[in-house]
């Protein structure tokens, strides 16, 4: 039985009253609706508050428990919550990929960079500022204006 690896579950009651703000912001619940069970992976950012019936967690022995080994299931059975926003989600999920597999990542990254250079290599080394439609460096006499028509040359006054 020594074998058995099993994931650890700590259970915390929180007064919604005092922490209604945190339990909106984290779990989008309203501590107007009554009572509810959360079950949090904190270290993964997920969180479950329905059954595998997808009713609510009812703070009962029967269906906490009923519901725990469905959760702490490896891949779990029923679909978790983040409890991030989806960039915050998208940063922490490549912050966990870098750390299971650091390799994979740092080739992933050395290849991007190695097609980037290529490509800025096939374009020519052309670059933003390179040319454009207007000259600042002294070529032309300057009276022409953004549309080329304005200056003295092409007759100088408003054309309606």
């Amino acid at each position: 039985m020594a074998s058995i690896e099993r994931r650890e579950v700590g259970f915390a009651w929180v007064d919604g009253v005092f922490w209604e703000r945190w339990i909106k912001t984290t779990f989008g619940i309203s501590v107007r609706d009554g009572e509810k069970v959360v079950i949090n992976d904190h270290d993964n950012r997920r969180y479950w508050d329905t059954t595998i019936t997808g009713n609510p967690i009812v703070p009962s022995r029967t269906s906490i428990l009923e519901t725990l080994p469905k959760v702490i299931a490896s891949p779990p059975k029923i679909s978790p919550k983040s409890t991030t926003s989806r960039v915050g989600h998208w940063f922490f999920q490549a912050r966990n990929l870098y750390a299971s597999h650091p390799f994979l990542v740092l080739g992933a990254v050395v290849g991007f960079l190695l097609g980037v250079g290529a490509w800025l290599r096939r374009s020519g080394g052309r670059r933003y500022g390179d040319g454009g439609w207007i000259s600042l460096d002294g070529r032309g006499d300057g009276k022409d204006g953004l549309l080329g028509g304005n200056g003295a040359a092409a007759g100088g006054g408003k054309v309606d």
